[in-house]
């Protein structure tokens, strides 16, 4: 996962920000990398991750 703004990560061309409650909470797609859990970011829920 590589991180492409402080707090905003990239990985397949997808945007993800590191998870600060674990589980789902929205039924959004998890990403778990060792013990950090990752959210996809949905440009159709969060205007933010659509102007990316």
């Amino acid at each position: 996962m590589i991180e492409m703004f402080p707090g905003v990560y990239v990985s397949e061309r997808k945007l993800y920000t590191k998870a600060l409650v674990h589980g789902r909470v929205y039924g959004e797609k998890i990403i778990k990398d060792g013990k950090e859990e990752y959210r996809q970011w949905n440009p159709f829920k969060s205007k933010y991750c659509a102007a990316l």
